[in-house]
């Protein structure tokens, strides 16, 4: 009797322990436009422009583990402050439908050191790539692309 007492005890106690769940999060970021986080990497789908993020990205309880970032190919604009100082990011794949980065998109994102753009790339945010420490080379396929002030 006393070890049944005991066992069901510990089953208790284990039942109450919060579980860790390692399930992808997702949700939107604009019009068409959705967003996958699973470990480590941040999967941006859809078509069209990406909503700007100026009060917070909506991935944003994610901001110190995302490294890598995918950009879709139907994503013609990053959202305004959508990655501000998000130091962890390493690469970014950018789809060969991107043709704007918003103002602060990637300023401060001391982990890239390099970023490759499409061929129908045109638009530089203000700002866009301001404070990224580390960064050093900014390849574009196409036409040297404008920079907005």
């Amino acid at each position: 009797m006393r070890k049944a007492i005991v066992c069901l005890l510990a089953l208790c106690l284990l039942l109450s322990l919060p579980m860790a769940v390692s399930a992808a999060e997702s949700g939107t970021c604009g019009e068409g436009i959705t967003w996958v986080y699973e470990n480590g990497t941040l999967t941006i789908s859809g078509s069209g422009e990406m909503a700007d993020c100026s009060g917070g990205a909506p991935w944003a309880a994610h901001k110190d583990s995302i490294t890598t970032v995918i950009i879709g190919d139907g994503i013609t604009k990053i959202g305004a402050y959508a990655f501000q100082n998000y130091d962890n990011i390493r690469s970014v794949t950018f789809g060969s439908g991107l043709v704007e980065i918003g103002a602060y998109a990637f300023q401060g994102c001391d982990g890239l050191t390099h970023i490759s753009l499409p061929s129908g790339f045109k638009v530089f945010g203000a700002s866009s790539f301001e404070s990224c420490k580390n960064l050093r080379t900014i390849s574009c396929a196409g036409r040297c692309p404008r920079f907005e002030y």
